[in-house]
């Protein structure tokens, strides 16, 4: 049917009652958390890594300009507060309206615009210590856009069929619609929402799924076909949904399992398409912002804000709740996401081939919330993820997987819910992870994070893994280099807290392949690196030239802990520092096992003539290498200075150098050193 004005005007005035009270106080009190725990101010080392002055990051600006309204898009070094002054004129005149909190990620929409005009705008930010920048006058223009399909102007629905091969759709007014409200049955369609709010699913349906398992009531087609959506496309290339507000509306109650999967945008099959400028609202059970299923490739999915208002999950495997997933798809390559600002999700924040320059806000209420997921053979950088809740892992794991730039902050706190059964009343919070479950032979391989800062802070006895690696025959060649990880117990009941906890499969312990750790800084007032916790014991783990800190006066600190009932061994220490008081002697032997080990060493370096024939021994007379000078006269070698055990330290130097037919010199090797014949 046509919507008549007097029913716009009713859908119009109902808008506001799509939140309902609980759901806004949830996202209230989530606001609050933030703004207590996370910022530059909050965290020192923000300003080291983004810089001090506030600025505007220029090529994270995008704008687009519909027929009577604009979006605009941006992002800012440090997080802060923007507004955009706008108007016909330099002198602007109409300012939208500033954020909740500080964010990094910025969208404003700008209202009440007249067709094929050119309009003056500038930003405005304000960052938490009241530092106020201004850009430069910039213009953009309006469209005129006579051959669009106007939806409420004679289109036939809800739902509004979108048929037209290659046809522009322009909402001209908000909308209300019952169940779904656009369905797109065509290739190369563009939705304009111009601006507008449509709040779907705007009734009690039946239930739909089952509620206790999430899984379709019946076959999986008429869960597809009954359920309700704001946007729905079963198959087609090239869509385009722009600038505009997706809300779910008062089919959001869980009670009777009505909403599982009513997702704001559910996308079967596609590709090529470009979702952006939306601002996208939902609450119901297993909820999904954009359902991205079976396709996506080289799709962009850019500057939009999520705000998760619900609580519930039903199911927390499989798509889970999450504000852009990728699920099931064959293809993930060149699925683009990035300049998304996540306010707060439930659960899952991001998926993608390749994801940058995000922001997600974690509010975990189920086991395994992973804020970003890379595909496998893709990249992630310069994203922000803060949050906590039940159980946050900020990324999750794959194969060659390329992660940098990234901040993670988040807080291991208690919370007054219930929020899931699988381990009762927790809260763990985690930056990095992969694990290999038992008896797996998934091939993990050639992961590389670099140039991260990764900050937690843990309260109530919670638990803090900062970053969380299984060792394994199948994990090959996982390297985190030149990042920092700062753990914080923020209250003396609180020891469950580590840096870095190496994990793995006790009973693969000799087949265990190296993880590397080079050139990173581990700062914790509780503990810098824990070797295997109850989850799971890895060995193999070499840390080569990072910084151990110690800050604060914590009175259960320890550098290292052992902390698994299984042998942790073969770990090397290599040309590491340590300072504030760490010291690779500071060690809790939290479970006794004689087999836990790791050895200090260093790199020694020999200078002689090109091609010279080196031999070295150790303490005890074992050959330790052998081998030629390159080509500039050098050889450079790891040697073990001691290993240590529960037991005690067993020595392996001085070591003794011999060059042939340049003689030998003896060596004790507590530093990095150099020799020369």
């Amino acid at each position: 049917m046509t919507f008549s004005k007097g029913v716009v005007l009713m859908a119009v005035l109902l808008l506001p009652t799509a939140t309902t009270h609980g759901q806004q106080k949830v996202y209230e009190e989530f606001n609050r958390f933030c703004i207590e725990h996370f910022g530059a101010e909050k965290e020192e080392l923000v300003y080291t890594f983004a810089g001090k002055e506030l600025k505007f990051i220029d090529d994270g600006r995008w704008v687009y300009a519909s027929e009577r309204s604009a979006v605009v898009g941006f992002d800012t070094n440090l997080p802060a507060k923007t507004q955009i002054e706008y108007g016909p004129t330099p002198a602007y005149g109409t300012t939208t309206s500033a954020p909740e909190r500080h964010f990094y990620v910025h969208l404003h929409r700008l209202r009440n615009l007249t067709p094929d005009t050119e309009y003056h705008y500038r930003l405005l930010a304000v960052d938490e210590r009241g530092s106020r920048i201004t850009s430069p006058d910039m213009t953009l223009r309006t469209k005129s856009m006579p051959v669009a399909v106007r939806v409420t102007d004679g289109l036939q629905g809800p739902p509004y069929i979108l048929d037209k091969e290659g046809a522009t759709y322009l909402v001209t007014r908000d909308l209300v619609v019952e169940g779904t409200a656009f369905d797109v049955q065509a290739s190369g369609v563009t939705l304009d929402l111009g601006g507008h709010t449509v709040v779907y699913d705007n009734r009690k349906w039946g239930p739909v799924l089952d509620g206790k398992t999430g899984k379709p009531d019946g076959n999986f087609w008429g869960w597809i076909n009954n359920a309700k959506y704001g946007v729905r496309m079963l198959k087609g290339t090239g869509l385009k949904v722009l600038n505009g507000t997706i809300r779910q509306g008062a089919g959001n109650d869980a009670s009777q399992g009505n909403s599982i999967g009513f997702n704001p945008m559910y996308l079967k099959g596609g590709s090529g398409m470009e979702i952006a400028g939306l601002e996208i609202v939902y609450s119901g059970p297993q909820q999904i912002g954009i359902y991205n299923h079976w396709g996506g490739n080289n799709s962009e999915f850019h500057h939009n804000v999520f705000l998760d208002l619900g609580t519930e999950i039903i199911n927390r495997h499989g798509a889970g709740s999450r504000a852009i997933i990728a699920y099931g798809s064959r293809d993930l390559t060149g699925i683009k996401v990035h300049h998304n600002l996540v306010k707060r999700t439930r659960q899952g924040g991001l998926s993608g081939d390749e994801i940058y320059h995000n922001e997600v806000c974690m509010d975990s209420w189920a086991t395994n919330a992973f804020g970003i997921s890379v595909s496998s053979g893709g990249n992630a950088w310069g994203n922000r993820v803060v949050g906590g809740g039940y159980h946050v892992c900020a990324f999750a794991w794959g194969s060659r997987i390329t992660g940098h730039h990234n901040f993670v902050h988040l807080k291991a706190d208690d919370f007054k819910e219930k929020r899931f059964d699988e381990y009762g009343q927790y809260a763990s919070c985690n930056a990095l992870r992969l694990t290999q479950y038992g008896g797996s032979k998934v091939p993990y391989e050639d992961n590389l994070y670099h140039d991260n800062l990764f900050v937690i802070h843990d309260s109530g006895g919670r638990q803090v893994r900062g970053v969380q690696i299984f060792s394994d025959p199948y994990v090959k060649n996982y390297v985190l280099r030149d990042s920092t990880v700062k753990v914080i117990a923020d209250d003396e009941e609180t020891t469950n807290a580590a840096c870095v906890v190496t994990q793995g499969n006790q009973d693969r312990t000799p087949d265990m392949r190296p993880v590397f750790y080079r050139n990173c800084t581990f700062i914790s007032n509780i503990t810098n690196v824990k070797f295997g916790d109850d989850y799971g014991t890895g060995s193999n783990h070499h840390f080569e030239s990072c910084r151990f800190v110690k800050v604060g006066n914590h009175a259960k600190y320890r550098t290292f802990w052992f902390g698994s009932g299984y042998p942790s061994k073969n770990h090397v220490l290599l040309d590491c520092t340590y300072e504030g008081g760490a010291d690779p002697g500071s060690i809790q032997w939290l479970a006794l096992k004689p087999d836990h080990d790791f050895s200090v060493a260093w790199t020694l370096t020999v200078r002689t003539a090109p091609g010279a024939q080196v031999t070295i021994t150790d303490r005890s007379g074992k050959q330790v290498f052998s081998g030629a000078a390159d080509d500039k006269g050098v050889v450079s070698v790891p040697l073990v200075q001691y290993v240590q055990k529960m037991s005690g330290r067993t020595e392996t130097t001085p070591h003794t150098v011999t060059v042939k037919g340049r003689g030998a010199r003896t060596v004790t090797l507590d530093s990095t050193k150099e020799v020369q014949f």
